[in-house]
């Protein structure tokens, strides 16, 4: 009778149940830290990218406030329209070029995360608002609601 030849994986080392779980539960921690590192840096992201458009329009606003000595209209709820047109009537002025088109929709300025971005020149925003612009001495102010959508939270994004 023909010998039998043991099969290929006898006699070699092999890895437990025991050691492939810990690899596996060891990999499944570093997906997870990393993960809520990269939700942490893209929200920044997010929020500094707010702040750069809010920025460039409130350059404009200062700019419409010299050269008309008055700030632009508010619309009625903190809305942007009336901003958008009035600043568009500034010379070498388009408030979309300004923002970018994926932050500009039906007249209304938009934050990264699609709620529109309001503006406030009186005491009729949230609270947040108006103590940050007392402390701006009353100056127009621009507002976005941040991640959670919602205004007067503590995640807004405001500028100046």
């Amino acid at each position: 009778m023909p010998r039998r030849t043991p099969p290929p994986w006898r006699g070699r080392p092999a890895f437990t149940l025991i050691e492939v779980l810990i690899v596996v539960a060891i990999i499944g921690l570093l997906a997870t830290i990393t993960l809520g590192v990269s939700r942490a840096a893209i929200r920044r992201i997010y929020e500094h990218r707010a702040e750069i458009a809010m920025r460039s329009v409130f350059n404009k606003i200062k700019q419409y406030r010299d050269e008309r000595e008055a700030y632009p209209r508010m619309t009625s709820g903190g809305g942007t329209v009336n901003l958008v047109a009035d600043l568009n009537r500034l010379e070498d002025t388009d408030v979309q070029k300004i923002v970018g088109t994926q932050l500009f929709s039906g007249g209304a300025i938009l934050d990264p995360w699609g709620t529109p971005i309001r503006y406030y020149t009186d005491n009729s925003g949230p609270p947040n608002v108006d103590d940050r612009r007392v402390k701006m001495n009353n100056a127009p102010i621009l507002v976005s609601a941040g991640v959670d959508t919602q205004f007067g939270t503590n995640d807004d994004v405001m500028v100046p």
